[in-house]
């Protein structure tokens, strides 16, 4: 996602309401500054559970959570942390152990 300018509101953003404050023009739409932070979050999660060999990462999120996740940009960020610590602990186990990831 590239963001491509910005501009002050009012805007409708994302089915959550207008806002009043400098939006983010991007090649997806319209973002206010939390949700761009959200994608960027939830793309930097994305390439991290790669790089631990995390599959699926919804249902590795699922799992961990206890609740189903369609979206990492809609996690908290002390959802993503409990996402990544559990990523490094599984990896941790999977080492020590020799077995390999099934997720």
């Amino acid at each position: 996602m590239k963001v491509t300018g910005t501009t002050v509101g009012p805007w409708w953003v994302g089915g959550k309401g207008w806002i009043y404050e400098t939006a983010y023009i991007t090649d997806e739409g319209v973002m206010s500054r939390a949700q761009l932070a959200a994608r960027q979050a939830a793309r930097e999660l994305h390439v991290e559970l790669s790089r631990l060999g995390i599959r699926d990462h919804y249902a590795f999120a699922s799992r961990v959570l206890g609740r189903e996740v369609f979206h990492l940009s809609a996690l908290s960020p002390d959802e993503r942390y409990r996402i990544r610590e559990a990523a490094y602990e599984l990896v941790h186990q999977s080492e020590s152990k020799d077995v390999p990831l099934d997720c």
